[in-house]
């Protein structure tokens, strides 16, 4: 039986790209790497650097915003608390500060980080959260009731429109594509509508948030809630060509 061969399309960047390549080798799926949206980072003022150095609790929202702090990282307080969204976004804020940085135990999301364990009991608190701009700010609403919630944009986030072609997708192929922001999205959708409604074109997203009646344009939507971890998309992957372990 021939089984259909994957054309994987990443429009946001994931730090297991090249293990999955290598696990899929085997298979002769194709691969196409778009990080259509650029990150382009903005200068702290003093201001910033001062909040940052009496935060007794850091929030990261983003791995971008992870990786962008470690400039200021003589900064930051090594004894305050160190928080992030997700597992994906806890790594780098690890290896960047030496600290122990902690996120929800199971989902991953700012609406998750809110409802955890960590962010209980917290009255009274400097909280800064490190993030892009125009990000969610779930986080920062809920938490200044009862807080001094100060967020500190690091970066904004521009769209490259012309790196995705009608030529990424493939007709004879199962086209899986992983997409990690929610502004990425809405652009496929409204520029390739038509394109993605007439070919075999499977959605990966972290979350159900990302889902909604535009999204129905997909052939299949699926959530891998655990951006990081390989074994779950080696799954989805093993899944769709009809090759399951």
């Amino acid at each position: 039986m021939t089984r259909e061969k994957l054309n994987i399309v990443f429009l946001s960047e994931i730090a297991i790209v090249s293990k999955l390549q290598s696990n899929l080798k085997e298979f002769g799926d194709l691969f196409v790497d778009r990080h259509i949206l650029e990150i382009e980072e903005k200068s702290l003022e003093t201001d910033n650097l001062s909040d940052i150095s009496t935060g007794n609790i850091y929030i990261f929202q983003s791995k971008n915003a992870a990786m962008l702090c470690k400039k200021y990282k003589e900064s930051f307080n090594r004894n305050s608390d160190y928080l992030a969204v997700g597992a994906y976004t806890a790594s780098p804020v690890e290896e960047i500060f030496n600290v122990k940085c902690r996120y929800p135990d199971n989902k991953y999301s700012s609406a998750d980080l809110l409802k955890s364990k960590y962010l209980k009991d917290v009255e009274g608190k400097k909280i800064i959260i490190l993030k892009g701009e125009n990000g969610l700010s779930i986080l920062h609403e809920n938490l200044r009731e009862k807080n001094d919630s100060n967020e500190i944009l690091l970066y904004k986030r521009k769209m490259n429109k012309y790196l995705l072609m009608d030529e990424d997708f493939k007709d004879k192929n199962i086209n899986i594509v992983i997409c990690m922001s929610n502004s990425v999205l809405n652009f496929l959708i409204e520029n390739f509508h038509n394109l993605i409604s007439n070919l075999k074109v499977v959605l990966v997203v972290p979350n159900k948030r990302f889902l909604s009646g535009k999204t129905n344009v997909f052939y299949q939507t699926h959530i891998v809630e655990k951006i990081d971890n390989e074994e779950e998309y080696l799954n989805l992957f093993h899944k769709m060509r009809g090759t399951r372990k």
